[in-house]
């Protein structure tokens, strides 16, 4: 598994726009955000869009959105 520094070497660019992107809190919160997107199209509640994605049941996965879920 590669570390952020790592995964920036490869990149072409400016490593300090990239970093904040490669945050592990920044993409959870991308994909809440893409969550409650597909849950709304859907009729569905965020957090089964996230246990599709994890795999996880509704407990742990409602907890990732409640923890996450993008800012009203």
């Amino acid at each position: 598994m590669a570390t952020i520094e790592e995964a920036l070497a490869e990149l072409h660019g400016d490593h300090e726009i990239f970093r904040p992107l490669l945050e592990p809190e920044a993409i959870i919160r991308r994909i809440c955000r893409v969550a409650e997107t597909r849950a709304t199209q859907k009729g569905r509640e965020p957090w089964s869009v996230i246990s599709d994605i994890t795999g996880h049941g509704s407990g742990i996965s409602n907890a990732i959105y409640q923890i996450y879920q993008p800012e009203s």
